[in-house]
């Protein structure tokens, strides 16, 4: 796996989870979070930790300057965004869209609709 030090900008992320890049290209699954040289079970926003990441090779699928989104399907931003709208706060909101922007560029450009 490769392991990069990133800062976390917006959210939580959590191991066993999909990366995609800015340009909505997968990345490799989050294996294992570390800060400090101590394995943690989340980092949440403002957070510098060390990532593992499963099937990611540096200077190939990712790359230094890259900003990494956890993966969340389709439907549900769909749903995010439709039933949810209002318990979303207005970072979570911002961050959506951002999200959905990333995805347009590999999808359709209806991706998220």
């Amino acid at each position: 796996p490769a392991v990069v030090g990133v800062k976390v900008l917006a959210g939580k992320i959590t191991p066993k989870t999909r990366i995609v890049n800015q340009d909505g290209a997968f990345v490799g699954r989050l294996h294992q979070i570390q800060e400090n040289n101590q394995t943690i079970k989340e980092a949440e926003k403002g957070k510098e930790v060390a990532l593992s990441i499963k099937n990611a090779t540096v200077g190939r699928n990712l790359k230094i300057e890259d900003t990494f989104y956890i993966y969340v399907p389709e439907s549900h931003v769909r749903t995010y965004n439709g039933r949810f709208r209002d318990e979303l706060s207005e970072e979570q909101i911002e961050l959506m869209r951002e999200y959905i922007r990333c995805m347009r560029k590999k999808n359709s450009p209806y991706w998220g609709l």
